[in-house]
C-alpha cells in the first residue's frame, strides 16, 4: 500500500489566477521550485513562483510584449526570459541574475512566432523562433557571447517547443503544415537530425517539451477538443498521444524539475476543467501535489 501511495500520477487541475493574454511558460532552477510567466493584460511580463512551500502573488516585470514569453533556468537562481516586443521583429532578452532583473536586451533576428528556450549547462542557452520564411531559427549563448542566427529549415505553422534532456543535446518540436502533425528535429551533440513527422494525432497549439532526465522527453500540446495531450519518449520508443483533459484555452507550458515529475500550465478559459475562467491553470504529474 505504501508503494502504491507513492506511484506518480496526474493530479487535478488547479487555478493559479492571473490575467494572462498569452500562453504561459514555466522554468525551474531547483527541486520543488517553479517560476511561471505570462503576458499580462497590459502586455507586460508577469511572474508568479512556487518556493517549495508557498505561491507568491503575481509580480509585474514590465516590457511591452507582443508574443508569449519563453523562460528557462541556466543555473541555480538564474532565469532568462525571451519575447517579441511591439515595434520590433527582433528577439528580446530579460534575465534574473540571482539578485535582480536585467534587460531588456535586443538580440536581433526576424521572428514570426513566440520563442522557445532550452539550457543544457550552466551559462548555456539555446533559443529558437520561427523565422520570416517559416523556418526554424536558432541562436545560442556559449557563456561568453551570443552566436547565430542559424537556419534549421522546416516549414513551421507554430512556435517551436524545445528542451535539453542531457548535456549537449536538444529536442525541438514544431507543428507542420500536414494535418496539424507534430514534427521533431534533435541535436545529438554532433549534428542535427532530419525532420521526423509524428503521423498520429492532431495538435492545434504550439507544442512544448519537458524532460525529467536522460533519454526521457515528453511533448505536450492542445488537441482539437481543447484537451491537453502528451506524447513521451522513454527507452528509445515513443508512446502514442495520451489525453489529459482540461478544456484549456492556450498552448501549454511544461517543465520537469526531477524524475517522474511534470508541471504543466495553460490558459484556463471559460470552458476549462474548473468550470469557469480561472486565469492560468496548473496540473502536476508526480507523487506530491502542490
Amino acid at each position: 500500500d505504501k508503494a502504491l501511495a507513492q506511484t506518480a500520477q496526474w493530479g487535478d487541475w488547479r487555478s493559479r489566477g492571473g490575467a494572462a493574454t498569452s500562453s504561459p511558460t514555466v522554468a525551474s532552477w531547483g527541486p520543488n521550485r517553479l517560476d511561471v510567466f505570462v503576458r499580462g493584460g497590459d502586455n507586460s511580463l508577469q511572474h508568479r513562483w512556487w518556493d517549495g512551500r508557498n505561491w507568491s502573488t503575481w509580480e509585474r516585470l514590465g516590457g511591452n510584449l507582443r508574443s508569449a514569453p519563453a523562460c528557462a533556468s541556466w543555473g541555480f537562481n538564474h532565469i532568462s526570459c525571451f519575447a517579441l516586443q511591439y515595434g520590433s521583429d527582433s528577439l528580446w532578452h530579460y534575465y534574473w541574475d540571482g539578485s535582480e532583473w536585467n534587460g531588456w536586451q535586443n538580440l536581433g533576428g526576424v521572428a514570426s512566432s513566440a520563442p522557445s528556450v532550452a539550457s543544457w549547462a550552466p551559462n548555456r542557452l539555446d533559443v529558437f523562433v520561427r523565422g520570416a520564411d517559416n523556418s526554424l531559427q536558432h541562436l545560442w549563448y556559449d557563456g561568453r557571447q551570443w552566436i547565430g542566427w542559424e537556419n534549421l529549415g522546416g516549414t513551421l505553422t507554430s512556435a517551436p517547443g524545445c528542451v535539453s534532456p542531457v548535456q549537449n543535446q536538444i529536442e525541438c518540436f514544431v507543428r507542420g503544415n500536414n494535418n496539424n502533425h507534430i514534427y521533431r528535429r534533435y541535436y545529438n551533440g554532433i549534428q542535427w537530425s532530419r525532420w521526423e513527422e509524428f503521423t498520429d494525432g492532431e495538435i492545434t497549439s504550439s507544442p512544448t517539451a519537458a524532460s525529467p532526465g536522460p533519454g526521457q522527453v515528453s511533448v505536450f500540446g492542445r488537441g482539437n477538443n481543447a484537451s491537453l495531450f502528451q506524447k513521451t519518449l522513454s527507452g528509445g520508443r515513443w508512446s502514442g498521444w495520451t489525453e489529459l483533459g482540461g478544456g484549456i484555452s492556450s498552448a501549454p507550458g511544461c517543465v520537469s524539475w526531477g524524475p517522474s515529475r511534470y508541471d504543466c500550465f495553460a490558459g484556463g478559459g471559460a470552458n476549462s476543467a474548473l468550470g469557469v475562467d480561472q486565469g492560468v491553470v496548473h496540473r502536476q504529474f508526480g507523487t506530491n501535489q502542490i
